[in-house]
């Protein structure tokens, strides 16, 4: 499938947003995506749009097409390897994640397995505030759907509400851990009890003490 090919399909998926604004448009909805799936192989469009050859202008064209093919599935561990290689530019990166966040509450539990996945190979070091909000709208849909995922994303969060990392601004760093303290008090007793005995223990050791103390309040409050 050539360049001209995939911007034809992706502008395709693009004009989809105009057609979910009410049950007057669901049937144009479902024809226009019923013939844009009928001119997609799912892998290949991946590898032209997010592989090797990927190009910034190309990624922002297909962030709808990205967005539909999540939310229905499509994506399996061999695409999202593609799109995950894609983000070691930035731009492109930045373009990725908006994607994630916005359908995350939408995700099925190995969609959003696969990325708490890749992100426990991140160092905490390179995230960035993107990084952060597409993981605190995981974080509310692991909640609901994936204990494995949420185990492993609020691990994550800790750690960046525990360190004062350069990449990301306090601002965003404090909805982190309001994040991190609200999935702790949602949690089920193994991980809340886990939580809560590792917490007691920075407490005896006079480690972020502030930050401990707020996240014992909530957990406790809400049960």
């Amino acid at each position: 499938m050539g360049i001209e090919a995939v911007s034809l399909v992706a502008g395709i998926y693009a004009s989809l947003k105009n057609y979910q604004l009410g049950a007057y448009h669901a049937e144009a909805y479902i024809n226009i995506k019923a013939l844009a799936k009928s001119l997609v192989d799912v892998p290949r469009i991946v590898e032209e749009v997010f592989g090797k050859r990927s190009h910034l202008e190309l990624i922002r064209r297909s962030t709808e097409m990205l967005r539909v093919f999540l939310i229905d599935k499509d994506i399996g561990e061999s695409e999202l390897a593609t799109i995950w290689s894609c983000c070691s530019n930035e731009q492109s990166k930045i373009e990725i994640l908006k994607v994630l966040s916005e359908a995350a509450n939408l995700l099925s539990r190995e969609t959003v397995e696969l990325i708490a996945e890749k992100y426990e190979t991140v160092p905490k070091e390179s995230l960035r505030d993107q990084d952060v909000l597409t993981l605190n709208s995981l974080l509310e849909r692991s909640i609901k759907v994936s204990p494995v995922s949420l185990q492993k994303i609020i691990e994550i969060a800790w750690k960046i509400s525990n360190n004062k990392l350069q990449g990301i601004s306090p601002q965003v760093r404090k909805e982190a851990t309001n994040k991190f303290c609200r999935a702790i008090a949602q949690s089920d007793t193994q991980v809340l009890e886990n939580w809560l005995a590792q917490l007691y223990a920075m407490l005896e050791r006079g480690e972020s003490v502030k930050l401990v103390l707020k996240v014992l309040r909530t957990a406790l409050s809400a049960h």
